[in-house]
């Protein structure tokens, strides 16, 4: 036979204590089993917690459901006829008097424009512009406070004071912005969840004040100039060991980027696109051809041509250079083929005696080789090859002869190997 869990109503004021809160509450009913209770703290459903009754009883449960801020317990053990808990609850002392109806509504309403009174309390005592994690939990107990409390009496004191204190915070946070040094991300960042948690604080509350634009503008402003500043400082480069590193910086931007958007601020996102890409971008390719200068290394140039995607850190959705960069594709492909490259011009008898040579730097364009005696010129190429689709190209070089002083230029044409060019006397050479 299945026994019914009878559940007897009571109101009675008690105290919720889990393991890092206390906070008062009201037992709405009771059975064997556990209770139920309006609790003005937010507990977790499993949490262990003991309530605490004005006779000084201490009954230990866990919590069940949270619906609300209705909160339903287990007692932690069986409760007997005879067993102490009921004769407890029996004994504690009652809100109403006849003890026939309870007005669940007004109580819960009672509980939640309390603990919104508290918070606009602690907003009001706060120095500065209140910060966005202590904002947020305002926002969302008034708006709990609108859904539970349905007579606009209720709320009327609470509503003034929040919109009060909602356009004086307003004035901290742009004040705040406008103040204080923005130099790093970390500072745009903070001077912005100030200004956008105000703003927000004074929608819900409709107080009717809002964040000039000009303030937000201003902290755009302050922080792109610093950031480009420091982009554009000679040492900049040298703050980063790594490629990989340095390649972050354009993520940040990407960030930065994100936020001028979601603001919908026009002048920062306009200098982002066309001071603050290309100069970090600059600097870039100036490690990529160092690099591929020194090195023969041209992977750091194709990881920018490639988004990112040639050394596993994309910052595009499939391989491409990026926009903004201030340079283009073409730009780009030229310094790959020719960096770090060479030609070698070798004189030669007719004998294969060798009369001279030079070798001519690409970043150079051109050099000079005089020939005093009939033989031989050969011209070799020490163009860089590189990986397309594991197809390894080397470039061609356009190579031309000429004799000082007269017309026309002898063009000899487009190599990528070695070629021999013969009978020109006296005469130079230029490669690029």
């Amino acid at each position: 036979m299945r026994r019914v869990d009878v559940r007897r109503p009571v109101d009675i004021h008690a105290r919720l204590v889990g393991h890092d809160h206390r906070c008062s509450a009201i037992v709405l009913d009771y059975s064997t089993n556990g209770l139920r209770l309006i609790d003005t703290f937010a507990v977790g459903i499993g949490e262990r917690a003991t309530i605490d009754l004005l006779t000084g009883h201490r009954l230990p449960v866990v919590v069940t459901s949270v619906v609300g801020s209705q909160v339903g317990v287990r007692f932690l053990g069986p409760i007997a006829q005879g067993h102490p808990t009921p004769l407890a609850l029996d004994a504690a002392p009652r809100s109403d008097d006849d003890g026939e109806f309870i007005d669940v509504d007004a109580i819960e309403c009672d509980f939640i424009r309390e603990a919104l009174d508290n918070q606009i309390l602690r907003a009001q005592a706060f120095v500065g512009a209140f910060p966005p994690d202590l904002a947020s939990p305002l926002i969302l107990q008034y708006k709990t406070a609108l859904a539970i409390c349905t007579s606009p009496d209720s709320l009327a004191g609470a509503t003034a004071a929040l919109r009060e204190y909602a356009c004086s915070n307003i004035n901290s946070a742009e004040s705040q912005a406008n103040s204080v040094q923005i130099q790093t991300a970390a500072d745009l960042k903070q001077a912005l969840g100030a200004v956008l948690a105000a703003e927000a604080l004074s929608e819900v509350s409709g107080a009717g004040c809002s964040v000039q634009t000009e303030t937000i503008e201003t902290a755009f402003d302050e922080f792109l100039n610093a950031y480009i500043a420091r982009i554009n400082d000679p040492g900049f480069t040298r703050n980063f060991p790594t490629w990989d590193l340095l390649w972050k910086e354009i993520v940040k931007v990407v960030e930065v980027q994100a936020l001028a958007e979601e603001f919908d601020v026009f002048r920062a996102k306009n200098k982002i696109k066309t001071e603050l890409y290309p100069a970090l971008y600059a600097r870039i390719r100036e490690v990529a051809g160092t690099a591929c200068t020194n090195d023969e290394n041209n992977e750091f140039l194709l990881d920018i041509l490639t988004g990112g995607h040639n050394l596993a850190h994309p910052i595009t959705a499939s391989p491409g250079l990026p926009e903004f960069t201030g340079f283009t594709q073409a730009d780009l492909i030229d310094e790959i083929h020719t960096c770090g490259g060479n030609m070698i011009a070798e004189a030669k008898s007719s004998a294969n005696e060798l009369l001279g040579s030079v070798t001519v730097n690409l970043s150079e364009e051109e050099g000079s080789l005089r020939v005093t005696s009939p033989g031989k010129i050969v011209l070799t190429s020490g163009v860089n090859s590189f990986t397309c689709g594991g197809i390894v190209t080397r470039p061609p070089i356009r190579v031309r002869a000429e004799i000082p002083g007269n017309v026309p230029v002898k063009q000899l044409g487009t190599r990528q190997g070695q070629r021999l060019v013969r009978g020109i006397l006296g005469g130079l050479f230029k490669g690029k």
